[in-house]
């Protein structure tokens, strides 16, 4: 079986704020798919090439609209939410199997706004409106955002944004595999900072341990609001849990929280993905990260690139140069010393 994965960032040579994920996220599944018998495909900007060594299977230069000749069996989408209902409309029109949401459904999910207007009275979510609010604790939300860009405190909003109430609580998200049932991979802990009234998003922790109840409740909140989207395949949901936990919203495609979540999961998510059934519990617990790295030349980034641990080597991040990373181990504090070994030894090469 041979698959297609087109990540936007690193497809496109563009949306650099968004690029070390994104090939991190494109790296975890090339190996996925290998691993799993699949032979796969990655495609790559040509200013992106060198990073090809990293990649498992075949790599090609990226494209759009991405080529189609051979053509693949499958075709496994990362993107910003409108480009990925662009994408995936233009894949399902020519008959190309997706593998994950539909064209509906990345709509639905990718529409901030229409998701609320979907799930309200379904999913407990937080007080959303459109028109700026009188008072009160808001949250300023893009409609179409990605990777938690231009999400900030405050009641004054822009075109194409919305505002939704602020809820105290810890961050938390899900791991989803969504197919004509929902199961719940992991419930993870979101690690996010507010800088100056921004959001900013750091990384994950999985498992996020919660009492029973709570932990039971979360999970059928994310799982009926994947249903009621109509999400398939890879997913998240993103949550904050206080007294009572709230849903904020899905995104229908693989998260960030899954570069943990692989490194401990009992099972191959490729294999999941293709037969739509879950395989095995989790071993452990593990912690991705968002670091600030040092600018290197290709040729040591390639070399960080190949040290245990390190996702993403240094990339050009919207100003800064960042590298994701990852620990995992039976307890924290054997998952933070391979993190921050990781973080030294990229760190050694500057």
């Amino acid at each position: 079986m041979r698959v297609l994965l087109l990540e936007f960032a690193s497809c496109t040579g563009t949306r650099p704020s968004l690029l070390p994920e994104g090939f991190a996220m494109l790296r975890l599944l090339a190996r996925e798919f290998e691993e799993a018998g699949f032979l796969p495909l990655s495609l790559l900007h040509r200013s992106l090439r060198w990073l090809a060594p990293l990649l498992p299977g075949r790599v090609e230069e990226g494209s759009l609209p991405p080529p189609l000749h051979p053509r693949p069996d499958a075709v496994l989408l990362l993107a910003p939410p409108r480009e990925l209902v662009e994408l995936t409309g233009w894949l399902e029109r020519r008959g190309v199997k997706v593998l994950g949401t539909g064209e509906e459904g990345t709509r639905l999910a990718g529409d901030k706004w229409l998701s609320y207007l979907r799930l309200k009275g379904e999913v407990r979510m937080p007080p959303s409106r459109l028109s700026p609010p009188p008072g009160g604790r808001w949250v300023v939300k893009p409609r179409w955002g990605a990777g938690g860009e231009g999400v900030r405190r405050g009641r004054k909003g822009g075109r194409g944004e919305f505002f939704q109430r602020f809820v105290e609580g810890t961050p938390a998200s899900c791991c989803l595999l969504a197919g004509e049932e929902v199961r719940v991979l992991s419930l993870n802990r979101q690690l996010i900072r507010w800088e100056g009234g921004w959001a900013r998003y750091l990384g994950s922790r999985v498992p996020l341990e919660l009492p029973p109840s709570p932990s039971r409740e979360v999970e059928l909140m994310a799982s009926r609001a994947a249903g009621l989207l109509k999400a398939r395949g890879l997913c998240g949901a993103d949550l904050v849990v206080g007294r009572r936990p709230y849903l904020l919203e899905l995104n229908p495609r693989l998260t960030t929280s899954f570069l943990a979540l692989e490194r401990i999961l009992k099972g191959n998510l490729a294999e999941m993905l293709v037969e739509g059934e879950r395989k095995g519990g989790l071993r452990g617990k593990a912690e991705v990260r968002i670091l600030r790295a040092p600018p290197l030349p290709p040729e040591r980034a390639l070399r960080a690139g190949e040290r245990e641990g390190v996702l993403a080597p240094p990339l050009p991040a919207g100003g800064e140069h960042r590298m994701v990373v990852v620990g995992w181990g039976r307890g924290w504090e054997e998952v933070r010393g391979r993190m921050e070994e990781a973080r030294g030894e990229v760190w050694s090469l500057a």
